[in-house]
């Protein structure tokens, strides 16, 4: 079968061009990655959210991407807030919440014998520090932000309502978390 070129027919399209470069996370931006790894990456930020936290592995994934070299206090943070939000616990003001709660997470994920538990107990024994809790939330934003880059607005935590009365949670439905390797205490 012949073909002949002179009764061929060029029909150009228009692509459209969507910015991602600040959805990305800065790892992926550091590195050379190949065309297709980077769009893998940047459709697996746009699917709709789970919050995987794997307690004996003691690894976070949000969507498709599993978080690198998170500080354990703030894994015990991030952990803490899932824990609430998957109980469906409301969000409440710093003052309201037992501190006990996010101390026995974060000694059950660091070990109840290390120095920065132990300084964290000492500082929440009559309850939070407005700093110690403002601080977290803000390094966990700052942490997740760094590694999921714009994908991490739904693992963030909400501010309700206006100042000095603001209300912290998740916005995460509690079908939208797991875990894994919970344990016995946690649940």
């Amino acid at each position: 079968h012949h073909i002949d070129t002179a009764d061929a027919h060029i029909t150009l399209a228009e692509i459209p061009v969507v910015p991602l470069r600040h959805g990305l996370p800065q790892q992926l931006l550091d590195r050379a990655h190949s065309y297709i790894d980077t769009v893998t990456a940047a459709q697996s930020r746009l699917g709709a959210p789970r919050l995987h936290i794997d307690f004996e592995q003691k690894q976070i994934t949000c969507g498709a991407h599993t978080l690198e070299k998170l500080d354990p206090r703030l894994f015990a943070w991030l952990a803490w807030w899932a824990l609430r939000a998957a109980k469906g616990v409301a969000p409440a003001h710093w003052r309201d919440i037992d501190s006990q709660e996010f101390l026995q997470v974060y000694g059950l994920h660091i070990g109840d014998t290390l120095q920065a538990y132990d300084k964290a107990c000492e500082q929440q024994a009559n309850g939070f520090e407005k700093d110690y809790f403002l601080g977290n939330n803000s390094n966990l934003k700052r942490a997740l932000e760094k590694q999921l880059g714009l994908a991490a607005e739904p693992y963030l935590l909400v501010s309700r309502g206006k100042r000095p009365q603001s209300t912290y949670g998740l916005a995460l439905k509690p079908e939208e978390i797991s875990f894994a390797g919970l344990p016995e205490e946690l649940r």
